[in-house]
């Protein structure tokens, strides 16, 4: 049974729709910023001109809820929004699946997809936090492998800038990132 679970999920990742795929690569952020704090406001502006709002929160010491939104103010008023759940593993990597929802007023209907990610934070002798993460993304018409890498700077007290980049493993989709966040 796990056999076919893996063929097909690789064969699911060879045939895909491009402009699903692409769609849902441009749209698909995730709230990578890990550290102890109870409550994040992130804003996010990527390569292809979007600008996602990030809220995390922090409710026990081992769970993170995220919310995320873009409204992509373009000719077809795309409209984005996602929910994750995720929890920390151990000090440094947490795990946890997302559920997105983008919404095309004039093209295309509404495209649902679901995200399963690991991803693990490092820091490096307190200059700034990397992050590695993977993560799988699919739904009923596409599917497949992201991985992404940031670089967070503290820059004063609670506020933090950073760059990152993400990238498809069967597609060739790249983008890359800037983020601004504060922390309570």
């Amino acid at each position: 049974m796990l056999k076919r679970l893996i063929f097909i999920s690789f064969l699911s990742l060879s045939i895909s729709n491009d402009s699903i795929s692409n769609k849902i690569f441009d749209y698909s952020f995730k709230n990578t910023n890990f550290k102890n704090f109870n409550f994040n406001f992130q804003i996010l502006h990527s390569n292809n001109k979007l600008t996602n709002y990030h809220i995390t929160w922090m409710p026990t010491n081992n769970l993170f809820l995220n919310a995320n939104f873009i409204n992509s103010n373009s000719l077809d008023n795309k409209v984005y929004y996602n929910i994750n759940g995720s929890l920390l593993i151990t000090s440094n990597v947490y795990s946890g699946f997302g559920v997105s929802r983008l919404k095309f007023d004039n093209d295309y209907n509404t495209v649902k997809w679901v995200d399963y990610f690991i991803d693990s934070n490092f820091n490096i002798n307190n200059l700034f936090n990397i992050n590695f993460g993977l993560s799988y993304l699919y739904n009923e018409k596409v599917s497949f492998l992201k991985s992404n890498i940031s670089f967070v700077k503290k820059v004063y007290k609670d506020i933090n800038f950073g760059i990152g980049a993400e990238a498809t493993h069967s597609l060739s989709f790249t983008k890359f990132y800037f983020t601004i966040s504060y922390s309570i």
